[in-house]
């Protein structure tokens, strides 16, 4: 068998023939010319078309995903190009650009001019679904308001696009200019297609949730498929019952296995009905309204993963549904200290989506994270509203567009984080409270939240 050296011997030979035909032809050898390199992209956040202090263009908004377009109250000092920061994009949840593929350099600049305080608007950036910038918060590393930072970070762009993400654990995020320049030190590569998910264990022993809720089988879920008033399934879902108010000075009664107010409706869907009707039962505290309230705390609990509710939501004056969790041992340990993660919840018409995690602290006082997200008039459509529970942040979205994220480490020394614990399910409309205010003459009733399912993957 020749050796390794006998192989190349040939490739050597035929490698020297040709070089000394070249030199004896007279042929000059010349180096191919080098390809161009891709332009820069360079975007501001504003309308107008700003130039820096080099002379500069930069393209007015554009490839951005959400949010509005801000002008900032004062100039903005820390740089030689203040005219970039006039105006900012606050809200968004990323920006698409297209761009050949290969490596780039991507800089971010951002300043902030609402608040005054660090840690009042924290965010991560992802770029090709990588984490590339955690835990920003501009004032903090700027150094104090209205000063300019810019953050910079590589990628790697296979398919076209360069996709940026921002993910919001306080406020929202925000940018004034974004800047993608090629990168020769990587170099282009050809698109691949994207491998399936495949969970796998997390060190709790929860295997962490689907990118892909689509694409997954779920361990628990609930398609309400049964026939025009039938209630729901008792395999999965109980009835908590009764009025005087639920702690926060509503003003239904909650019924007990009533069709009225809670039934599938033959479509594929669950109807939960908020009814101007007063039963007279000596539990009601004196009621005027009746609706359910839905739990499965009797039947099913669990720790980590994803969960989420196809719905579409009731709109008037006090009314307030929503989809929860709440501690299983809350019986024991009692509210806060259980725990508490709210899905969703909308008051009167439902235009804002709100997510919130509760807790207590070490001397037993109640804290509480998350918001509102302005959005469309829920009421008119079916949306998705998720969260993903993981061991130390819970993240909530709508039609999978990140609109609170929640991480145990932003929490204060003496909070007591509740969700290392398991946690049950459930689906309400509630009527008046301190939240909303009473209804009055304007409130549609019936009120009906209508439910397409409830799913939970792990």
């Amino acid at each position: 068998m020749p050796t390794r050296r006998d192989r190349a011997v040939p490739a050597l030979s035929a490698l020297s023939a040709v070089l000394s035909a070249v030199l004896l032809s007279g042929a000059v050898l010349v180096p191919a010319p080098a390809a161009a390199p891709p332009p820069e992209v360079r975007v501001s956040a504003g309308s107008s078309v700003p130039v820096d202090v080099a002379g500069t263009l930069w393209a007015a908004d554009a490839h951005f995903l959400g949010g509005t377009a801000t002008t900032s109250p004062r100039p903005v000092a820390g740089t030689a190009a203040p005219q970039l920061y006039a105006t900012s994009r606050t809200g968004m949840t990323g920006y698409s650009v297209p761009v050949e593929p290969g490596g780039y350099t991507v800089t971010l600049s951002m300043a902030e001019s609402v608040h005054r305080r660090p840690g009042r608007r924290v965010f991560d950036v992802l770029a090709e679904g990588a984490l590339v910038l955690a835990r920003v918060d501009v004032l903090r590393e700027a150094g104090g308001p209205d000063r300019a930072l810019e953050r910079t970070f590589r990628a790697t762009v296979t398919d076209g696009t360069l996709d940026i993400t921002y993910r919001a654990s306080r406020d929202r995020p925000v940018v004034s200019a974004v800047r993608v320049v090629p990168d020769p030190r990587t170099p282009a590569v050809a698109p691949t297609p994207a491998p399936s998910p495949t969970p796998s264990p997390s060190p709790t022993g929860s295997a962490p949730p689907p990118a892909d809720p689509s694409a997954e089988v779920p361990v628990w879920a609930d398609e309400f498929d049964g026939p025009a008033g039938a209630l729901p399934d008792p395999a999965r879902w109980g009835h908590e019952w009764g009025g005087l108010g639920w702690g926060d000075g509503e003003l239904q009664e909650y019924t007990d296995r009533r069709p009225e107010n809670a039934s599938t409706d033959g479509e594929g869907h669950l109807r939960i009905t908020a009814r101007r009707e007063e039963l007279g039962n000596p539990w009601s505290g004196g009621a005027r309204y009746t609706s359910a309230r839905l739990s499965t705390a009797s039947t099913y609990s669990f720790r980590y993963g994803r969960v989420e509710a196809r719905a579409k939501l009731p709109s008037g004056q006090g009314v307030w549904p929503a989809f929860w969790l709440l501690g299983t041992d809350t019986a024991t340990l009692g509210w806060p200290a259980g725990g508490e993660l709210d899905v969703v919840e909308t008051v009167n018409t439902p235009t804002t989506v709100f997510s919130h995690v509760h807790g207590s602290t070490t001397t037993g006082q109640h804290w509480s994270r998350g918001g509102g997200t302005p959005t469309v008039d829920l009421s008119q459509d079916f949306h998705v509203y998720a969260m993903d529970w993981r061991p130390d942040v819970v993240t909530f979205s709508v039609d999978g567009v990140t609109t609170t994220v929640v991480h145990r480490e932003d929490l204060p020394p003496e909070a007591v984080w509740p969700f290392d614990r398991p946690h049950h399910m459930l689906l309400n409309v509630a009527v008046g409270g301190s939240w909303p205010g009473a209804p009055d003459s304007t409130t549609p009733f019936p009120a009906t939240m209508l439910v397409d399912h409830v799913r939970v993957y792990r």
